[in-house]
């Protein structure tokens, strides 16, 4: 016979009422169609304990300890490139652990891990590659002295939008907060890196 349901506490609350108006066990079973053993259980625990309400259960333990998790999160960092199949069964192997799927995604995201699309570094294009020639040509005998008069920079923020089939990588917000000056916060909260080029600047 299949386990019932467990009574809540107002249930018990009426069994334990009845028991107290001085009602016998088949009386409070037939009125309340409960089972004989149920009702004798639930006025045992009061009489026991002072009180038959349900505890708050600490249900199922998880899979991973706290040596998988460390584990885990060093395999991720080592490739934040590859896909979650193969992150799993590097785990596997390291831990010794076998986990499915789903528990390798909900660790990833308890952990502050997803898939996020990587940003290009823009390519050179023909016009770009002829004005670089241009501009080398036109500064090749230049001297020490002027070379030094040169402010150069890196600091060009490109971002491109994400596609369909771009390359992702796994992104957590610590390592947004170490370089804060290579990643740029978009709408919903997605963090994208900022591709560089460099360039100068002539006083």
């Amino acid at each position: 016979m299949p386990r019932s349901s467990e009574l809540c506490d107002f249930e018990k609350g009426i069994i334990i009422g009845y028991h107290k108006c001085s009602r016998s066990l088949r009386v409070i079973s037939s009125n309340l169609k409960y089972p004989k053993l149920t009702v004798a259980y639930v006025i045992k625990k009061w009489k026991v304990s002072g009180d038959c309400r349900n505890v708050p259960r600490v249900g199922r333990p998880t899979k991973l300890g706290d040596r998988d998790r460390r584990v885990f999160t060093r395999e991720i960092r080592k490739n934040r490139t590859q896909p979650m199949a193969l992150i799993r069964e590097e785990f596997q192997q390291a831990s010794g652990s076998i986990v499915s799927m789903n528990t390798i995604r909900k660790e990833a995201h308890l952990h502050g891990f997803h898939g996020r699309a990587a940003a290009h570094k823009p390519l050179i294009t023909k016009s770009n590659r002829a004005a670089r020639l241009m501009w080398c040509k036109a500064h090749r005998n230049w001297t020490v002295d002027q070379w030094k008069r040169i402010l150069w920079s890196d600091e060009t923020r490109v971002h491109y939008p994400t596609k369909i089939g771009e390359r992702t990588s796994m992104s957590s917000p610590s390592r947004v907060e170490e370089n804060p000056s290579k990643w740029k916060k978009e709408a919903g909260g997605a963090y994208f890196p900022q591709a560089s080029r460099g360039g100068s600047t002539n006083y």
